[in-house]
């Protein structure tokens, strides 16, 4: 009977033992984030994680400047106020251990540029823009715009078929096969990134305002904008596609000549022939 209570009371003293070494493991914090950079009036969320598990999981947030950056003291959730740099801190209950984030804020709407009268005319076809605002506040309208329209588009469905109404490549260009050309649907078959292309096309904005278009353009695939030149490496011989083209495989963020940043491109292309030099 004492040697069943002593080997008890052994076991027991053990398990004390085992969880005080368990408990003696040092609390750590990290943040997903170490550095972050919002414009003004912009928010991110922050993640702690502690260990180990069995810490007391609760933390506080803390701002080292509440005018440029503010942060929920419960959830992490972090606001930009104005221009500048400031360190949010998180602290846990056990131990008071911390990390930490920089956040740089900047004012996205400083030296916006003079909307003109080209692009004045432009957006005066879609009533989303508000043409009394300032230049930044109206490129970031038509930024949205052009964002929606591409996305109400690329989750279109044809009504005659029940299915997806354009196809969609892994870089996001969405295009229609009106006439698959002649050929075998090999490599061969298609122009390569070097070939030289025989073109009939025309390029509009959403709404169908013209931008430009050809009859009969020669150039080599290598001169055009990434989405066209994606494009036209799937299509065969007099192979008609029409093709929208997002922003970011086109003239991105920062536009050319008349076409303004963040314009999605919607063109229909004939590849009447192709050589290769």
């Amino acid at each position: 009977m004492k040697s069943k209570l002593y080997l008890f009371a052994l076991l027991f003293v053990a398990s004390i033992i085992f969880t005080a070494c368990d408990n003696d493991e040092p609390v750590s914090v990290t943040l997903n984030k170490s550095t972050l950079t919002l414009a003004i009036g912009e928010t991110a969320t922050l993640v702690a994680t502690i260990t180990p598990a069995s810490a007391d999981q609760s933390v506080v947030w803390i701002s080292s400047d509440n005018s440029v950056v503010i942060v929920d003291s419960s959830t992490g959730v972090v606001t930009a106020i104005s221009e500048g740099t400031a360190t949010i801190t998180v602290v846990t209950a056990d131990g008071g251990r911390t990390a930490t984030c920089i956040v740089n804020v900047y004012d996205r709407y400083k030296d916006c540029p003079e909307i003109g009268e080209l692009w004045r005319r432009l957006f005066e076809n879609f009533e989303e823009i508000d043409l009394d605002a300032n230049g930044c506040v109206i490129l970031e309208q038509w930024r949205n715009v052009n964002l929606q329209r591409f996305e109400q588009e690329r989750q279109r469905i044809d009504p005659e078929t029940g299915e997806q109404f354009w196809q969609e490549t892994e870089s996001g260009l969405l295009f229609r096969v009106i006439n698959p050309g002649i050929g075998d649907g090999t490599f061969e078959s298609r122009p390569s990134i070097q070939s030289s292309v025989q073109i009939r096309y025309e390029m509009t904005y959403f709404a169908g305002i013209r931008i430009d278009g050809s009859q009969n353009m020669v150039a080599r695939v290598s001169l055009f904008i990434p989405g066209f030149q994606e494009a036209l490496l799937l299509m065969q011989r007099n192979a008609i596609f029409q093709i929208i083209i997002p922003y970011n495989l086109a003239y991105g963020a920062q536009g050319l000549s008349g076409i303004p940043p963040y314009s999605a491109l919607l063109s229909e292309i004939e590849l009447i022939n192709f050589w290769t030099n």
